[in-house]
Formats: structure tokens, sequence, C-alpha cells
């Protein structure tokens, strides 16, 4: 179990040990290891994720290259950056209906979880810049930005693991594939805005399943609203991403 606590304390006991959470804590159980939790604040909240143990060996081999038993964790943890990526991955996993959006953040947060917070050491293979490899997965992309591809698909295309992949893409385009995916979305939604197309209609054009999926990405990216850049507003910002 991997948990991130979000307010409040919570009385975690394992192993005939009391621990006491508060926000910003995280609690990384083993499997197996028996525990029992109650709350010491009415207000307290938090969230739990629970990966079955033979999917992180699978994810720790991509990430590894070798077969090896599931990382052991500490108790208690206390790290700002893993608790950021692991509510990401909650929020990623609850809203959005992007497969490699929710592929990439799982892996990235389970590699920064292994390599800050393992008791055994882990050794991470060298990435090298397949520019060859990385052309390729970026024209997929280009081709099909609208469709709900995978790193599955992705990795066929130049038969890399999920995580090399991942890494590889990160290191020659700054960018992750998803958030390559979402630029190309909103560069063509920008465009399709300026021609006068109905919001709920271009967020169907360029792949999103709704108007508010379309919003969320294009406030974040723009700065502004798909509504403050229609053609009619004074806001309207000329730059194409």
């Amino acid at each position: 179990m991997i948990g991130v606590m979000l307010r409040g304390a919570e009385k975690v006991i394992r192993r005939a040990t009391t621990h006491i959470l508060t926000a910003g804590d995280l609690i990384l159980l083993n499997p197996g290891e028996l525990h029992s939790n109650d709350s010491t604040d009415k207000g307290s909240k938090y969230r739990t994720l629970n990966p079955h143990p033979e999917f992180v060996r699978k994810v720790l081999f991509e990430i590894t290259g070798r077969e090896q038993n599931a990382p052991v964790f500490p108790e208690i943890v206390r790290d700002k950056e893993t608790f950021g990526s692991i509510l990401r991955l909650h929020l990623a996993l609850e809203r959005s209906h992007s497969t490699l959006e929710q592929e990439s953040i799982f892996i990235s947060t389970l590699e920064l979880l292994i390599a800050r917070h393992a008791l055994d050491s882990f050794t991470l293979p060298q990435i090298g810049r397949e520019r060859a490899y990385v052309k390729l997965v970026r024209d997929y992309l280009d081709a099909h930005y609208t469709e709900n591809v995978s790193l599955s698909q992705l990795g066929s295309l130049v038969n890399l693991s999920h995580y090399h992949l991942l890494r590889t893409f990160r290191d020659e385009v700054s960018l992750p594939p998803h958030e390559y995916q979402n630029q190309l979305r909103i560069a063509h939604a920008k465009q399709l805005l300026r021609a006068g197309l109905p919001i709920a209609q271009v967020a169907l054009e360029v792949g999103y399943v709704d108007q508010s999926h379309l919003s969320r990405h294009f406030k974040r990216l723009v700065g502004l609203t798909p509504g403050q850049y229609s053609p009619n507003s004074k806001n309207i910002q000329d730059k194409i991403l």
C-alpha cells in the first residue's frame, strides 16, 4: 500500500510500533505486513494506492532490466517531491481519460519511489539518446494525436519497453509522450477556435472526451480558457504552440 496523508492525523500500528501520520507524510506498507489504523482527527483525509506485487515486479524489471524481488520500503517517509508525484498519479487515475498519461505517470512515480526510498539498492540502466526512435514515436503521435494511444503501442513501434521509451523520449524532447500529445492537441484546438468552431466541438475534434477536459489542459498550457481565447475576446493570444 502506498498512502499519502492530505490533512489531519492518522494513527497507524505496524509491528507493535505506533506511527502518527500528518499532512505531507507517506506511508509504505510492504506485501503481507499486517497493520491497523485509526483517525485521531475527524477531519483527516488520505489517499491509498494498492498495486499488486507482481505488477510492481513487472515494472521493476522494465526499470532495471532484470528479474528481482519487489522492493521493500521503510514505514514512514516525508519527501515533498515523491508525495507530489504520488498525488498526481492518484488524480490521473481518477480524472484522466488518457491511457498514455496514466501509464507514464505510474512508471515515473514508481521509478522515483524506488530510486529514493527502496531499502535495497537498484541500479538504473543508462538511457541513450536514440534520436531515430524518438523521431518515429513523435511522427506517430503527430499523425494520431486525437487517439487514446498507449505506451505499449508506442513501444511496439521501436521495440522498447515502457520505461525505456518513456525515459528516452523525455530525455530527448524534454516532455513525456502524454504531454507532447497534449501540446499537439492544444495547438490544433487553437486553430479551430480561431476558425470559430464551438468549444465542445473543438474538444471532440482534437481528442478530448468533453469540453471540461479541453478547458483544463488549455488553461494550463495557454494561460487562458478556450472562451477567453475565442476570436471575439480581447485577450486572444496569437502564439502557436
